[in-house]
C-alpha cells in the first residue's frame, strides 16, 4: 500500500514550471542550521529508510515503537547517521545541496508547513487548512490545502510556490 502511495504522488504531481537549475534563496542563515539540529536528526532517519520499513516495524512489534531511530537501526545495525551541512550556508539556502539539508532549517523559518511521511494519514479528497511537505523516499512534494501535489527537484522552488500561493 505504501508503494502505491509513492506511485500515486509521483503520477499525480505537477512539476513546478521552473528550470531544473533555477533556485530561490530561502534566506537561511547559520543560526537556522544550528537551531535545526534536532529536526535534521529526525528527518534524516526518515530520509534513509526503505519504503514501508517504518510501518512494517510498527506492525511486527506492536506497542514497541517510540522513535524512528529504532526502525533505522533494526533494519541496518551498522547505520551511520548523516552529518548536517553547516559550511555551505548559501548552498543550503538556495537548495544547491541535497534536499535533506534544506528541509530542517526551512522548518525553522516556516513552522506552519507540516512535514509528513509515507505513513501519514492523507485524505487527498478532502481539502485542508494547511500546506505540507510530503517526504516519500528521497522525493519531497508540496501538498496544498486544496490537495494539489507539486514537485520540483529543488525544494526551494516548492517553498517559492508556497509563498506565492498562500498570499
Amino acid at each position: 500500500m505504501v508503494m502505491y502511495r509513492h506511485m500515486h504522488f509521483y503520477q499525480k504531481s505537477e512539476m513546478v514550471a521552473r528550470g531544473v537549475n533555477d533556485v530561490f534563496d530561502c534566506d537561511i542563515k547559520g543560526h537556522h542550521l544550528t537551531a535545526s539540529t534536532d529536526d535534521f536528526s529526525a528527518v534524516s532517519f526518515h530520509w534513509d529508510l526503505m519504503i514501508a520499513s517504518k510501518l512494517n516495524y510498527i506492525h511486527d512489534f506492536p506497542g514497541m515503537f517510540n522513535c524512528v531511530s529504532q526502525v533505522v537501526y533494526f533494519h541496518n545495525p551498522s547505520y551511520r547517521q548523516l552529518v548536517q551541512e553547516r559550511h555551505n550556508i548559501q548552498g543550503v539556502s538556495t537548495g544547491k545541496v541535497e534536499t535533506i539539508h534544506v528541509i530542517p532549517p526551512m522548518m525553522q523559518l516556516y513552522p506552519e508547513i507540516e512535514i509528513m511521511y509515507e505513513e501519514a494519514i492523507i485524505n487527498l479528497l478532502k481539502p485542508s487548512n494547511t500546506y505540507a511537505f510530503v517526504v516519500l523516499g528521497k522525493r519531497v512534494y508540496l501538498l496544498t490545502p486544496n490537495r494539489q501535489i507539486h514537485y520540483h527537484p529543488n525544494i526551494t522552488i516548492l517553498l517559492e510556490l508556497y509563498l506565492k500561493t498562500k498570499e
